[in-house]
């Protein structure tokens, strides 16, 4: 899956985070709506649930993604 391909490139930057008291680096989390254009009722139906994903991604802790 290409989220995984970029959480995996994304760490092997290693972009420093020097500001951060939790990680020396930054992190990235993906959420990502998935599904056929007639299954949302709109293009803000569609990113409100990949908004979902992505903070239900980030609940699980840093680096991941999900496919809502």
């Amino acid at each position: 899956m290409l989220a995984a391909e970029v959480l995996k490139q994304w760490q092997e930057s290693a972009v420093p985070n020097e500001h951060s008291p939790d990680s020396k680096v930054l992190s990235c989390s993906i959420g990502i709506c998935q599904g056929l254009a007639n299954e949302f009722d709109s293009i803000d139906d569609m990113i409100r649930r990949a908004d979902e994903a992505l903070y239900c991604a980030k609940k699980q802790g840093r680096a991941r993604y999900v496919v809502a």
